[in-house]
């Protein structure tokens, strides 16, 4: 099983949809929905399975803990604000409307999801910025860690201009397109919290956010 998880909004989408190519030749099985815990994955597709899945509020941990050395898990993470930024810029908002406490909210769900997936001893972290800057590596990378071989082609399938024309076919069919939703690109470049955040709703993120963004390669007021 490759299970990619961790952030939302931290390309675990672009590791889905890598994973997925990159084992389509060898038979491996594509879950297009979203969290999926790992005994059901097993169940309904056997094995050789690639899923897309977050821990959520909501969602009982046990559901995704695997205990099966065979399996690969791709941990998704970004810069928290970024992270934020992207979530809002999606409209996924609560229903009071736009607030530093809402901006808090997000940053400490997605803290708690990276922390417990990071926890697992069989994962493999795939830190945003750097996937972001070179696709191709990327794909590479993941090839790697999941011991298919690397198929460039995969790299132009996963591209960001494919992303936007996935962006226009649900648009057009109101259905999701790889996982791609109509308002899937939002905020792709690194520091778009700059734009996007106010400072109020800067300050809350970073004060749930603690030590976090320092123990993960990111600067303050960066």
């Amino acid at each position: 099983m490759i299970a990619v998880c961790g952030m939302t909004r931290s390309g675990t989408t672009l590791a889905w949809q890598t994973s997925c190519g990159l084992t389509r030749d060898a038979g491996w099985e594509k879950l297009e929905y979203v969290n999926t815990p790992f005994s059901v994955a097993r169940q309904s597709q056997g094995q050789n399975v690639v899923l897309k899945t977050y821990r959520t509020v909501n969602t009982e941990p046990t559901n995704h803990i695997s205990d099966n050395p065979d399996d690969k898990l791709l941990v998704c993470y970004r810069d928290v604000r970024d992270v934020v930024a992207s979530n809002i810029s999606k409209k996924r908002m609560l229903p009071n409307g736009r607030l530093p406490e809402y901006a808090a909210f997000l940053a400490q769900i997605n803290i708690e999801m990276f922390e417990f997936f990071n926890a697992h001893e069989n994962k493999t972290l795939l830190r945003y910025e750097d996937c972001y800057a070179d696709i191709p590596a990327h794909v590479e990378r993941i090839a790697g860690i999941i011991g298919m071989p690397n198929v460039p082609a995969v790299a132009d399938e996963v591209s960001i201009p494919r992303q936007i024309e996935r962006c226009r076919e649900a648009l057009q069919t109101g259905r999701s397109v790889d996982l791609i939703e109509q308002f899937h690109i939002t905020n792709i470049n690194p520091h778009a919290w700059k734009n996007v955040l106010t400072p109020d709703e800067v300050d809350a993120v970073m004060q749930v956010s603690g030590d976090w963004p320092i123990a993960n390669g990111y600067e303050i007021g960066v």
